[in-house]
């Protein structure tokens, strides 16, 4: 039998009937090999009663098979008590798939069913004029809602001869009618914390306010305690944006009011959040890189660093970075705080707030929205992409190679055949995207730096 199978996994493969096939002898990380010799019907009662199992389930079960958990339950101690005193993440190792996730017949079989029932013609769509996006056929956004807060122009509308025609045009964006590119660009500060005061408020604040909101945010940049033992170490994963999902909808349990949904207490929650996004991001991530062997530092957020800083100082070990880092990062942020409103994560939030459920909620669901590969999720297409690139071209200064490799992707011949090139800009921006025109002198000042 497969060493280190969990307890599901052993009831499948030895049933009560078989109980004779488990082995005698099973092995700890380490090697050491122990003979169970021990009398299992007194071991499975003393385990019964430390660990408060349900003994009614047990007391019908054969003898055999409570020999199967006196075992089980013996060999996890070796391990775990072998783990501690390495240092090591108690992590069980299976070779079988997990049947929980298992696609078996009878899900196909119902997938076929599904299928033969629910299919629309994608001709529907546009003979009933149902938007299937938030853009019309001609490239135009579809109007959602009102909004004072951020503005996009993507294309020009010229009219003649009686009808509109749409021309391809330079990207603006602007929050509060101010060019994002603006507060960004010449400037030695970190922006971020005046751009969010500036979308939230309506106006740039003076350096009073300014102030002010800034220990305003560093005082609520801390999770509730044992938060990141309780909640965030429980079965982390590679998809970060799950796990900062489970911790804000967590975070609803650590509030007081967490229902009331009035402006002042929406307020408090909101910058709250902000404050402490980063923070869960960074825990998730560094659950996650415990889980897979790499050593666990948890680092505590600095209040007079501000959110760009501190998110390199808790993301490194040594809390390391330089100050072009800390500004490449707080631009990113800055470009990324707000995108005209329209965007599906922001219409997540406003779908889901119509029907007055609380803060949380809210916002996880547009978290859902933004994990989607055709929205926020397409970083990893980037990242992807960027790795089969590199594997399938050896020479990176030999130009042909470089244009063959991109031509095969554009005829969607090869990576996902999607034809498509990530990172070049929204796909919104009909000519060219605003934020790649002021990420390019920093990418570069940073590869330099690198």
């Amino acid at each position: 039998m497969d060493e280190y199978m969990p307890f599901h996994g052993i009831i499948q493969k030895h049933s009560w009937e078989n109980a004779d096939s488990f082995p005698d002898k099973c092995k700890s990380p380490c090697g050491i090999m122990q003979e169970h010799s021990q009398n299992y019907a007194e071991l499975f009662t003393e385990l019964c009663k430390n660990h408060s199992f349900d003994g009614g389930f047990f007391d019908n079960m054969p003898l055999k098979m409570k020999v199967i958990c006196v075992k089980i339950a013996f060999v996890l101690k070796i391990i775990m008590i072998d783990s501690v005193k390495r240092r090591v993440p108690f992590i069980m190792l299976r070779d079988e798939k997990n049947a929980y996730s298992a696609i078996t017949p009878a899900i196909l079989a119902l997938k076929e069913q599904w299928e033969k029932k629910n299919y629309i013609d994608p001709k529907l769509y546009q003979e009933y004029n149902v938007k299937r996006g938030l853009r019309n056929e001609d490239g135009r956004g579809v109007l959602t809602g009102l909004t004072r807060v951020a503005e996009i122009e993507s294309y020009k509308v010229r009219e003649g001869r009686g009808k509109e025609t749409i021309s391809p045009a330079d990207g603006v964006l602007y929050y509060r009618g101010i060019d994002c590119r603006k507060i960004v660009q010449g400037s030695k500060r970190f922006a971020f914390e005046e751009a969010t005061y500036l979308l939230l408020f309506g106006e740039l604040p003076s350096k009073v306010q300014l102030k002010a909101f800034r220990n305003q945010l560093a005082s609520y940049r801390t999770l509730p305690p044992n938060f990141f033992r309780d909640v965030i170490m429980k079965a982390p994963t590679a998809d970060l944006m799950n796990t900062m999902q489970r911790g804000i909808l967590t975070l609803f349990c650590y509030d007081d009011n967490p229902n009331d949904v009035g402006l002042e207490n929406v307020l408090r929650q909101s910058l709250q959040l902000i404050s402490n996004m980063p923070v869960l991001a960074i825990y998730a991530y560094q659950a996650w890189r415990y889980t897979r062997g790499d050593s666990l530092f948890i680092h505590v957020p600095m209040p007079e660093l501000s959110t760009a800083e501190n998110f390199l100082r808790l993301l490194r070990e040594d809390r390391s970075y330089t100050q072009l880092e800390a500004r490449v990062l707080d631009v990113a942020l800055v470009l990324h705080a707000d995108h005209g409103g329209g965007n599906n994560s922001t219409f997540t939030n406003h779908v889901v707030t119509s029907s007055g459920t609380d803060t949380y909620s809210a916002v996880a669901a547009s978290m859902a929205s933004l994990k989607g590969p055709r929205h926020g999720g397409a970083n990893s297409k980037v990242i992807a992409m960027m790795d089969y690139i590199k594997k399938n071209v050896d020479e990176w200064d030999n130009t042909d190679k470089l244009r063959a490799c991109l031509t095969g992707i554009l005829n969607k011949e090869t990576f996902d055949h999607s034809g498509l090139i990530y990172g070049l800009g929204h796909a919104v921006y009909t000519k060219s995207d605003p934020r790649c025109e002021v990420f390019r002198d920093y990418v570069h000042r940073l590869a330099a730096e690198k």
